[in-house]
């Protein structure tokens, strides 16, 4: 799992059951708060899975080269992308009792600049975005 090796953590979502995989060398380098927040943050993540569409799990409807189209899949995901992290990063932020207060106009100038570097006609662009986000996460705490 080499994708994992940065991460912080990662949650995961299954028929069978849901999960949440924390990296514990990067884990203890955060204090007991910023620990909590991260965790939030990926509970959310699993119950956006479960609730954000009728029936859920918009990324493996919509996100997986299921298509047949990458170019579309592509997009899709890249913009999902960046709604998924946002709207993880505002419930865990409303949910926690250490509220670090995000607010949609500090996070602003973060959605602008990944938007400006999105590229809808390359097809690494989610990929890109993924590590850009997950990038900066760690720096953002």
């Amino acid at each position: 799992m080499d994708y994992f090796s940065d991460s912080i953590a990662m949650a995961f979502t299954e028929a069978e059951c849901d999960g949440i995989l924390c990296n514990e060398p990067v884990c203890t380098e955060f204090t007991e708060k910023e620990l909590y927040e991260i965790f939030l943050h990926e509970l959310s993540h699993i119950f956006c899975t479960h609730n954000e569409i009728k029936g859920g799990d918009f990324y493996r409807k919509y996100c997986c080269d299921n298509s047949g189209d990458t170019y579309t899949d592509g997009i899709m995901n890249a913009g999902y992308a960046i709604w998924r992290e946002l709207i993880a990063d505002i419930m865990a932020d409303c949910i926690c009792e250490y509220g670090m207060d995000i607010r949609l106009l500090d996070v602003r100038p973060e959605i602008i600049w990944h938007w400006e570097r999105v590229n809808p006609r390359n097809l690494n662009a989610k990929n890109r975005l993924y590590w850009q986000i997950h990038g900066m996460r760690r720096e953002n705490m």
